[in-house]
């Protein structure tokens, strides 16, 4: 199987300047071996703007940190502007090779998990998370899907909730543009409002629950006193990165958080189990 030498080992974030915040990486390598840290840059609608093969080494079990506005300004791009960037470990090894003939448990063994870590901060205040194994989206190795069915919605006149979703792959020339359905639910379980998104292949969506529910007349029949609602989502036709922040935006706070996917729920969660799963609340929603 041939996997580009830059796709081996990856990390992908989206910056969130329209926030007012500036982004750090933490890189943590547990490859197995010492690496060369790239960066591919693309724009939030996945047009790739430049890719930079070089920003440094990473030792084995070290970590590397890149600040993403030096990163920027280094490569003459605007940095108010948002982007999504796609970070790789390539091992020592592999550096002098475009394409690597690997198998697949090798693979799996040097994608992760890692550990990265993506913090966002200002003067004031800084928030961040950790997550670890990034999507494959390979047409070699499966595209996977995604179910998503925890993430903690808040909204009131101070607070607001978004998604941001970001659909990365392994695969060097990705084209897959990813059709997710998701809708909002009371506390009580009740569906009271469906939609439909196409992500494009490298892009980052941003969904901003207060916007969407401001299409709705009285929405706030719908959201109990605690400002709540649910979300839920589906995804048959490859793995997404969702990533919740929860915002408050009178006083311009944040926090951000992955979801868990179901195996974390349930440890037959895979293979085909979750292939029939996301089928059924595909074809249910």
């Amino acid at each position: 199987m041939l996997v580009h030498r830059t796709k081996i080992n990856q990390f992908t974030v989206a910056t969130l300047n329209f926030l007012s915040f500036k982004t750090k990486v933490c890189l943590n390598n547990k490859t197995g071996y010492d690496g060369l840290v790239n960066c591919f840059i693309y724009g939030h609608e996945g047009e790739k703007i430049k890719e930079v093969p070089n920003i440094g080494k990473i030792k084995n079990g070290k970590s590397f940190l890149i600040d993403v506005e030096n990163l920027l300004s280094e490569n003459f791009l605007f940095t108010k502007n948002d982007y999504v960037l796609t970070f790789g470990i390539v091992p020592d090894a592999f550096n002098n090779i475009e394409y690597i003939n690997i198998d697949k448990e090798l693979l799996f063994k040097l994608t992760g998990p890692q550990d990265h870590f993506v913090e966002y901060y200002n003067e004031n205040y800084s928030f961040g998370v950790l997550y670890n194994i990034p999507p494959i989206n390979h047409k070699e190795i499966g595209m996977g899907s995604l179910l998503l069915q925890a993430p903690k919605i808040f909204c009131s006149q101070e607070l607001n909730t978004r998604l941001m979703i970001l659909n990365p792959s392994a695969q060097f020339e990705y084209k897959t543009f990813s059709r997710l359905k998701y809708k909002l639910l009371n506390v009580a379980g009740e569906c009271f409002l469906k939609k439909e998104v196409i992500i494009k292949p490298n892009s980052c969506l941003i969904l901003d629950i207060k916007k969407t529910l401001a299409e709705i007349k009285n929405y706030q029949d719908f959201i109990d006193e605690n400002d709540f609602c649910q979300l839920q989502a589906v995804c048959e036709n490859s793995t997404l990165i969702p990533l919740t922040i929860i915002s408050d935006e009178k006083n311009n706070k944040h926090t951000i958080e992955h979801s868990m996917p179901p195996i974390a729920y349930d440890d037959l969660m895979v293979g085909e189990r979750k292939k029939d799963v996301v089928k059924w609340h595909a074809e249910n929603w």
